[in-house]
């Protein structure tokens, strides 16, 4: 459910939403795998309570923050580490 404020039409997610670490893996995966302009296949994803890790490389500087974009953007995030690597040609 999603409450609107008076001003704006954006919903206003709850205070605090709680997922597993599983499931918050599993949800950033599947929001990543959904991009097809984005190449995860040497990327690594590990969530510890709310903390999302992200390791790997990528072939173009734009994806790595691409992906973290996509990390940071699920709501039971707290903070992403990007240790992703530009691979260089």
């Amino acid at each position: 459910m999603h409450r609107m404020s008076g001003r704006s039409r954006h919903p206003i997610a709850p205070r605090a939403i709680h997922r597993s670490g599983a499931e918050l893996h599993e949800d950033i995966c599947e929001a990543l795998l959904a991009r097809e302009d984005l190449d995860t296949s040497d990327v690594t994803v590990t969530v510890h309570e709310g903390q999302v890790t992200l390791d790997g490389s990528v072939p173009e500087r734009s994806m790595r923050y691409l992906i973290e974009d996509v990390a940071a953007g699920h709501p039971a995030v707290h903070d992403v580490d990007n240790r992703i690597r530009v691979r260089r040609p």
